[in-house]
């Protein structure tokens, strides 16, 4: 029992550290129902945090309309190629009502995975989304400042030889600034490196959804040709068992064998 007071206490501390603000089932998990680990695991892999379900699905990991089998199947899936997390038990093993403390503990460990996961994201996401807020002005002030060195220049031949000093000094500080041209290359270079990681990471979710859909078309056209499959021999054992059928117009065509009896049954007759 104290064995499993610790894997309890390790759950609770962990979803705590997390900030998972779900409701747990600690009863239904110390009875070892499964059910109560896979909503646990659903709320963390699909409701706890928007990046993460974004990154699950770029990297083609369905887990939303799935059984509690199929989900988890995937989820074993996440936790060797994402989080790096060896499961310790097998998937029948999970599905029993046994090792309820392997299954606290990795419950324990996956929620701390996924803490680290949304830490990741979010930094990642964040640097992704800087862009310098005085860049658009360089663009709208490239007119004003020509206008301003076109006025000096002209201000300059107009005055008097004894503001010449001063003029030149007007003159020197115009010259000294990087010119409209070089701003603007300057400011292209700049979008094109801090082009948000966001947007890569959208279309990448965009081509996943359309692959996914893809293949939900084809497993229905499959399914529809099975039910094709299967429906063929029943309509033949329908058609065996009733060999009389109904005319257009409504009379009955029968065997050949029963035309046969009846025309002898006729001819009999005196």
């Amino acid at each position: 029992m104290s064995a499993l007071r610790a894997a309890i206490d390790l759950l609770r501390r962990e979803i705590r550290n997390a900030r998972v603000k779900v409701k747990v089932d600690f009863h239904s998990m110390i009875m070892g129902s499964s059910s109560a680990f896979v909503d646990l695991y659903r709320y963390l892999f699909c409701n706890f945090d928007r990046n993460i379900s974004l990154h699950l699905t770029s990297n083609n990991f369905l887990l939303t309309g799935t059984t509690d089998r199929r989900f988890t199947e995937t989820l074993y899936r996440i936790c060797r190629d994402l989080l790096k997390i060896k499961p310790p038990l097998s998937l029948a093993q999970f599905f029993t009502n046994s090792f309820v403390e392997k299954k606290l503990r990795m419950s324990a460990e996956i929620v701390k995975s996924v803490a680290e996961l949304k830490s990741r994201l979010d930094r990642r996401a964040l640097s992704g989304s800087r862009i310098p807020q005085k860049t658009p002005r360089i663009l709208t002030s490239t007119r004003s400042w020509m206008g301003r060195r076109q006025t000096a220049l002209s201000s300059k031949s107009l005055n008097s030889v004894a503001r010449i000093p001063v003029q030149q000094k007007i003159a020197s500080n115009l010259t000294n600034p990087i010119t409209p041209s070089k701003l603007i290359l300057a400011l292209q270079d700049d979008k094109s490196i801090q082009e948000p990681e966001y947007i890569s990471d959208l279309m990448t979710s965009l081509n996943t959804i359309s692959n996914q859909i893809s293949q939900i078309v084809d497993r229905v056209a499959g399914i529809e040709i099975r039910v094709s499959a299967i429906e063929k021999p029943l309509r033949n054992t329908i058609a065996n068992k009733h060999p009389s059928t109904v005319s257009e117009e409504g009379e009955t065509k029968n065997n050949p064998e029963e035309v046969n009896s009846l025309r002898i049954i006729s001819i009999n007759l005196p």
